[in-house]
C-alpha cells in the first residue's frame, strides 16, 4: 500500500496532528490495519506534490517511480519513525504536501519493491492526478512526452521500465489511452455525462466556435472535466483550447507548493488570450480558467501575503475582461466551482458560490431562481439563455430531472 499524504484539502500538518476531531490520519490507518493484522500492507508514504502531480513534471514522476522501486529518500521500521520524520519536515517548513518519499521495511528487514508481473489497483479517484503514476507504470512513455512538451516540459523518459508488466486497475478512467493501448483495466467505468453543455454544441449551437483559456494546472478543467469527461471535443464542433505553461525552469516551482513564488501565475497571459480573442470575434463563446486564488489558496495560512497578489490579480483580470466585454457589446458570466482563498485554511470552503452575470449594453433580464439555490448544472442554461439560444432548442437529457439544469436568467 501506498499512502498519499494530503495537506492541501485538508489541513496542512493532518497527517500526524489532530485539529477539531478531524485529522491524524496516519494513526487512522494504523489503527484499521491492525484491526485486520494487516500494519505490514503499508510500504510506501509520500506528499500528493510528488505523488499526484497533474503537470507533468518528470522529476516528480521519476520520485514516484524509485518509491515504488525501493529507492526511497528515507527506509524506515516502523510508524513512530514514519512519525518523526514528518514531523521534522513540519518542523522545517514542509507541509503534508512535500512530505519526501519513505520505506517502510518489512518485518524480516526487506523493502517492499514493485516487481515485474505484479498487480497493482488504484484507489485514487482524482483522474487528473493518477495520469502520470499509471503512465510510467504501464509504459506508456510517449503519451507522458507528449504531455510534456504541451506544457513546454519535455520529458527525458529514459528511466521508465517498458517490460513492467503489471496487471493494473484503476477505480476510474484516468485516460481513454490506457484502456486501448496499455491494457489497463478500469474498476468502474466512467461514462460521459451525456446532458454536458459542450457536447450538445453541435446540435444545440450549430457550427460557430468556442474558445477554451487555462494554465496548464487546470488544462483538465478546461478540456476533459469541462466537456463532461470527455478527452477530446465532440465530433465537428469547433473548439479553440489555449493552454499555457504554469511556470517556466525560470521560476523555481517544483510542485504545487511552490506557487507562491509568482503568486499571480499566469493571469496576465489568461487576460491577454481572452482579450485577444474577444476582439478576434470569431468565438460566439470564449471560457476562462483563472487559477491562482485556488492553487495559492490551498497554501493558506503559511502564505497569506502572497494569497493577497493571487486575489488582486484575479480581481484585475476581471475589471479588464468586464471592461473589453462591454466594449464588444458581450455578456460576461462569473462563477466558480467552489470557494478557497476567502477562508484561512489550505481547503476548499463550504461557503455558497454567486454567480454574476454581467449584461451586455442595451438588454435586460432578470434573475428568475431565487439566491443560494442555484446549482452548478444551471450554469449551462444559463449560458444557452444568454447566447439566444430557443428554449425548444435546448437538449439536456438528464436521467432524473432533479438534475435538470435551469437557467438563472430571462431577458425581458
Amino acid at each position: 500500500m501506498q499512502a498519499i499524504l494530503d495537506g492541501r484539502d485538508s489541513d496542512i500538518h493532518s497527517s500526524i496532528n489532530k485539529k477539531f476531531n478531524s485529522g491524524d490520519f496516519l494513526g487512522r490507518l494504523e489503527n484499521l490495519l491492525d484491526e485486520y493484522d494487516a500494519r505490514e500492507s503499508l510500504a510506501w508514504v509520500i506528499g500528493r506534490s510528488t505523488a499526484m502531480d497533474r503537470d507533468y513534471r518528470e522529476s516528480a514522476a521519476k520520485t514516484d517511480f524509485d518509491l515504488l522501486s525501493g529507492k526511497a529518500a528515507h527506509t524506515v521500521s516502523s510508524f513512530n519513525e514514519i512519525r518523526k520524520i514528518i514531523a521534522k519536515s513540519h518542523a522545517n517548513g514542509k507541509t503534508d504536501q512535500d512530505i519526501p518519499s519513505i520505506c517502510l521495511t518489512r518485518s524480516d528487514g526487506t523493502k517492499p519493491v514493485l516487481s515485474k508481473g505484479d498487480a497493482f489497483i488504484n484507489l485514487n479517484f482524482r483522474s487528473d492526478r493518477q495520469r502520470s503514476k499509471i503512465g510510467f507504470l504501464a509504459g506508456a512513455g510517449s503519451l507522458l512526452k507528449s504531455e510534456g512538451e504541451a506544457r513546454d516540459r519535455p520529458w527525458n523518459g529514459s528511466w521508465i521500465e517498458h517490460n513492467l508488466n503489471l496487471d493494473i486497475c484503476t477505480i476510474a478512467e484516468y485516460h481513454p489511452d490506457f484502456e486501448r493501448k496499455y491494457k489497463v483495466s478500469v474498476a468502474f467505468p466512467t461514462q460521459p455525462h451525456p446532458d454536458n453543455f459542450l457536447a450538445l454544441w453541435k446540435d444545440t449551437v450549430g457550427s460557430d466556435e468556442y474558445t477554451l483559456i487555462a494554465e496548464s494546472v487546470k488544462s483538465s478543467h478546461m478540456g476533459y472535466f469541462f466537456r463532461g469527461r470527455r478527452e477530446e471535443p465532440t465530433f465537428n464542433t469547433k473548439e479553440i483550447r489555449l493552454i499555457t505553461a504554469s511556470h517556466g525552469q525560470e521560476d523555481g516551482v517544483q510542485s504545487d507548493t511552490d506557487f507562491y513564488l509568482h503568486p499571480a501565475m499566469r493571469t496576465k497571459e489568461i487576460t491577454a488570450h481572452v482579450l485577444k480573442t474577444i476582439e478576434s470575434g470569431t468565438s460566439r463563446l470564449i471560457c476562462c480558467n483563472i487559477a491562482a486564488p485556488d492553487m495559492v489558496g490551498h497554501l493558506l495560512p503559511t502564505r497569506y501575503e502572497e494569497a493577497k497578489i493571487a486575489y488582486r490579480a484575479a480581481a484585475d483580470a476581471l475589471v479588464e475582461i468586464a471592461a473589453v466585454s462591454e466594449k464588444f457589446g458581450l455578456h460576461m458570466l462569473i462563477t466558480s466551482d467552489h470557494g478557497n482563498i476567502e477562508d484561512d485554511t489550505s481547503a476548499h470552503s463550504a461557503n455558497d458560490v454567486l454567480t454574476t452575470v454581467i449584461r451586455a449594453g442595451g438588454t435586460k433580464f432578470n434573475a428568475v431562481i431565487p439566491i443560494f439555490q442555484a446549482r452548478l448544472f444551471d450554469i449551462g442554461p444559463t449560458l444557452f439563455e444568454l447566447m439566444g439560444v430557443e428554449q425548444n432548442n435546448r437538449k439536456f437529457p438528464v436521467e432524473k430531472e432533479e438534475f435538470a439544469g435551469r437557467p438563472l436568467i430571462k431577458f425581458e
